[in-house]
């Protein structure tokens, strides 16, 4: 029982008591999560039988639809971290949760074109991959899109546009894969061929 003496109040009343809602989201107006001197935008509630807070996106979702599978997160459909409609949220990985965040330039550091500085787009890095396989310098491919040489060879390590897949690579690896698979499907027909050269000889044995 807490200190004042009255029987704890349900936790769904609590949460419920704290939403805004508006014709699209609901905003908890709860306690926020302190990270240091700093006040993060999430929001959580105490649950009296845990003896702890949890986050009031978690409960929203668990309210809604149930338990949380391990290892799994609640994420933001609208990117508000306050907001706990459960409409608006959805499960997902960690992975899938930071490319989210990656692809609606939210991260610490969008990649690609969505970085405000990038210089270069998704086909000219292709480009100047495919450039580099050919064996043109460093220096003349810089010279050519008007970038330093440090940044192709960024592009060539894979320190820079290192999340863009290379079609070009994707279809080496499945050329290879064909190769290696219709090669296989002829030394198996070989195999079954000189298997059935033997047949008649083994019959013919008395």
């Amino acid at each position: 029982m807490p200190r004042t003496g009255r029987p704890p109040r349900p936790l769904e009343e609590r949460f419920h008591e704290r939403i805004r809602k508006t014709s699209t989201c609901w905003l908890y107006d709860g306690a926020p999560v302190w990270r240091g001197r700093k006040t993060h935008a999430y929001r959580r509630i105490w649950v009296n039988e845990a003896h702890r807070t949890i986050g009031a996106h978690r409960l929203a979702w668990r309210l809604a639809y149930g338990p949380i599978p391990a290892g799994l997160f609640v994420c933001h459909a609208c990117d508000v971290p306050a907001y706990v409609r459960p409409s608006h949220l959805f499960l997902g990985r960690n992975v899938d949760n930071i490319a989210d965040c990656v692809q609606k330039g939210r991260g610490a550091h969008p990649l690609g074109e969505l970085n405000p500085q990038a210089k270069l787009t998704a086909p000219a890095v292709r480009k100047i991959r495919s450039l580099l396989r050919r064996g043109l310098f460093q220096r003349q491919i810089a010279a050519l899109f008007d970038v330093s040489r440090a940044t192709i060879g960024y592009i060539k390590s894979g320190q820079r546009w290192g999340h863009l897949p290379d079609r070009s690579a994707e279809r080496r690896t499945c050329d290879c894969r064909d190769r290696i698979l219709s090669g296989w499907q002829r030394e198996t027909d070989n195999f079954r061929v000189h298997r059935a050269d033997l047949q008649p000889a083994r019959r013919g044995r008395v």
